[in-house]
């Protein structure tokens, strides 16, 4: 079989070491994560169609949605920190194949509304059914919520279509 070859000039993402490998070691090249690939200024780098194509579907549409409950009438402070723990730990609880398509595809974030805990159950359940990975956030009652309370709920990362899909009648916050 004859694979046509692209050429990608240096100054492409794909040139910076850490980024290549990630991608060659993903899509089946036995190629170390931590093993460097040195590409010189100005050089270019050929690869297959079929490489290609594995390494655009491979970047392709992942995102993580991040709900916030609007009953709790947190200040901005507070949802940006409670929003910070929630993508934290969603990112860590998700398969390593998962975190590199979300990191390498610029770790999308939407942070959505819901406006009381019934809200967030019933999306989380549905996230639960599709197997998209969830996380709940409870604060720790230190400032101006009650111990123990769920405020914010992070879906993903995961697929752009199966999040959209549970999320999409929500409004930005």
């Amino acid at each position: 079989m004859v694979y046509k070859k692209f050429s990608l000039p240096a100054s492409n993402c794909l040139h910076k070491c850490r980024i290549w490998t990630i991608c060659q070691h993903s899509i089946g090249t036995r190629r170390r994560q931590n093993q460097k690939l040195e590409i010189p200024s100005g050089k270019t780098k050929n690869i297959s169609t079929e490489t290609l194509i594995k390494l655009l579907f491979f970047l392709h549409g992942m995102k993580m949605a991040i709900l916030v409950r609007t009953d709790l009438k947190m200040g901005k402070g507070k949802i940006a920190a409670q929003v910070a723990h929630a993508a934290v730990e969603a990112s860590h609880k998700v398969s390593k194949l998962k975190y590199y398509r979300w990191k390498l595809g610029g770790q999308k974030k939407i942070v959505l509304k819901v406006k009381d805990l019934k809200e967030l159950n019933e999306i989380v359940s549905k996230a639960k059914k599709e197997k998209i990975n969830t996380v709940i956030i409870r604060d720790a009652g230190l400032t101006q919520i009650r111990p123990g309370s769920v405020t914010v709920a992070a879906l993903g990362p995961d697929d752009d279509k199966k999040i959209d899909k549970i999320t999409s009648h929500l409004k930005l916050l």
